[in-house]
Order: C-alpha cells, then sequence, then structure tokens
C-alpha cells in the first residue's frame, strides 16, 4: 500500500470519529437531523447517538445507546448490538427499550429491535416482546406476536397478542385476546378478560375494551369495558370502573347498571344507572344500589323495593 493510501485511510477514519464523537451527535443545529454513514464494515464501541425532530427547534426524537454497532455496506442499516433507546416527547424521555441484537436505519432513522425486547413506560408498564419496531417520522412503535406486561411494583400482569404505541398521543393499544390479573393484598385477585385494552405512557391508566368478562372471587361481571381508577398521591388502585350493559352474577343472585365501581379495598360494588338487584323472586330497583359484605347486605340509595327480600335491606333517604 503507497503512503499516500495509507494517509488517506488515516485521515477519513480519523475524520469519521471527530464529526460522530458523542458531543457533536447531541448538538440539533451541527447533526441537522442526519446520520453520517461510516466507512463500510467500520466497528464502533459504546456509542451514544441523539437524534432530533425534523423543524422542532431542538426537540429530541430518541437517543441510542449501545455497546457495539457496525455499518453494512450494501445499504443504510447499522448492526447495533446490546442497545438502549430513548424516546423522547416534549424532550422529556417517556419511553425506554432494551434489546440484545438490532439494526438503525440511517436513512429513516427507524429501528428494528430483536431477541428479549424489554419497553418501559414513564408510567411504570414494561413490555416484554421478541421483536420491536419504531418509525421515526410517525412516532410510532409497535410490536407483533405475544405480549407480556408487568404493571408498576409488579401489581398488574397482562398478556395480549400484539401492541402499538403513538408517542404524540401517549398511548399503547394491545390487541387481544386480553388477559389480566390485579394482585391486591388482602383481597381476592380479579381476573381480566377482554377484546383489546390500552395504557397511557405518561400516567398510570388501564382501560379494557370490548366483551369484558371480570371474575372477583366468586362473582362474575360482564360488561363493555372497565377501567382501573388510582390514588393521585400513592399510585395505588382504588376502584375499579365497569361501563355499559354490566351485569354481575353471584350464586343466586344477580345485579346489573350501566355503570358499575367496584371500590377494591373496601370490597363494596356501587350500581348508577337503572340499577337492578335480584335475589331469589326479589326484585330492588333505585336511583343507586350498594351491595357490600360480599353479597350478603344491600343499600338501596333514594329508590324502593319492589318485593320482600330475605337479605339485609336499608332503605335511604
Amino acid at each position: 500500500m503507497s503512503l499516500w493510501v495509507q494517509l488517506f485511510v488515516v485521515f477519513a477514519t480519523a475524520y469519521y470519529f471527530y464529526f460522530q464523537s458523542d458531543i457533536l451527535l447531541q448538538n440539533p443545529k451541527a447533526v441537522s437531523n442526519k446520520i453520517v454513514a461510516p466507512l463500510y464494515n467500520q466497528v464502533m464501541k459504546d456509542i451514544t447517538l441523539t437524534e432530533y425532530k425534523l423543524n422542532s427547534a431542538g426537540q429530541k426524537d430518541w437517543t441510542l445507546k449501545a455497546k457495539s454497532a457496525k455499518n453494512d455496506p450494501k445499504d443504510a442499516l447499522w448492526k447495533i448490538q446490546d442497545s438502549e433507546v430513548l424516546l423522547f416527547k416534549n424532550n422529556q424521555q417517556v419511553v425506554k427499550i432494551l434489546s440484545t441484537t438490532g439494526l438503525l436505519n440511517t436513512e429513516s432513522k427507524n429501528f428494528i429491535l430483536q431477541d428479549k425486547v424489554i419497553s418501559e413506560t414513564l408510567s411504570g408498564y414494561i413490555f416484554k416482546s421478541l421483536g420491536l419496531t419504531y418509525e421515526s417520522s410517525n412516532e410510532i412503535f409497535f410490536s407483533e406476536g405475544d405480549i407480556y406486561i408487568e404493571g408498576p411494583n409488579r401489581s398488574t400482569v397482562l398478556q395480549g397478542s400484539s401492541f402499538k404505541g403513538n408517542i404524540a398521543l401517549g398511548q399503547m393499544q394491545i390487541t387481544g385476546p386480553i388477559y389480566c390479573e390485579q394482585i391486591i393484598p388482602d383481597y381476592d385477585k380479579p381476573i381480566i378478560r377482554s377484546e383489546n385494552a390500552s395504557i397511557d405512557i405518561e400516567k398510570r391508566h388501564v382501560r379494557f375494551i370490548g366483551k369484558v368478562l371480570i371474575t372477583i372471587g366468586d362473582m362474575t361481571i360482564t360488561a363493555r369495558q372497565a377501567e382501573f381508577k388510582y390514588n393521585k398521591e400513592k399510585g395505588d388502585i382504588e376502584a375499579l370502573i365497569i361501563k355499559g350493559q354490566v351485569f354481575l352474577a353471584q350464586k343466586n343472585q344477580s345485579a346489573s347498571a350501566e355503570l358499575l365501581e367496584v371500590r377494591i379495598k373496601e370490597g363494596v360494588f356501587l350500581f348508577q344507572g337503572n340499577p337492578r338487584f335480584v335475589s331469589g323472586e326479589n326484585t330492588l330497583v333505585g336511583h343507586e344500589i350498594l351491595l357490600y359484605n360480599k353479597g350478603k347486605s344491600v343499600q338501596i340509595l333514594k329508590g324502593r323495593v319492589k318485593t320482600e327480600s330475605e337479605l339485609n335491606i336499608i332503605e335511604s333517604e
């Protein structure tokens, strides 16, 4: 190899590493949303790259940290190993994604992450899947295949068949069939099944949609949708809000309404919206019906007793 060729190789390598340094990549004006392709088959170690949104005045799109990255001479793909990807909304990190292997497209700024992918939202939900794709232009990320989700403090365990997250909307849609267990100390564990579900990326909120079936102890509840209500200060679950053609069955009694609030720790069931409680041949109707003491006691709020009941009935003004 001639001296001039050797000098060219040294100069080109030094030029690339200088302009790809972490300090420069974190300056939006310096990179202008472009990732400069390295020399073919160049392997980089312990890299950090930050991409900024187009026409966003310095708004971050994502940051990539990887132990190694190697470019493919055939296209604009980098092969990345042991990576951490941070997704941003208004310059706040809202999603963190870990993966063993993956690909970064230096032209589209898209990711395809593979093999034991773990995604964690700002609201504390952890998604486990075998793959994940991020589309930079739409700010969406999605995964096909079985999904396993853990809620904050592992209090919620949820399973689905795929999910799609939208950074701008702050929502993750999970495709069913959905199976969910909610762990509540000193209380019967609610098990929820539904067609689909959604999780908020930034705040603690889960909604179940379509043919909802809930079992709590020996009770079964069907409805159109349900959602968890959390304590704003402590973050603990307070209630399960169930809506749309609600029907509860327990042994020889049942209840129906348009809205049911299950106050988890109190063991109280509040029926609203044309509520009706049936025990044997006895029917209770009222503006609101309160079921408590594991269904052995009923309180009628601003209503009437249609027939006598053998239950402990308290009529309220």
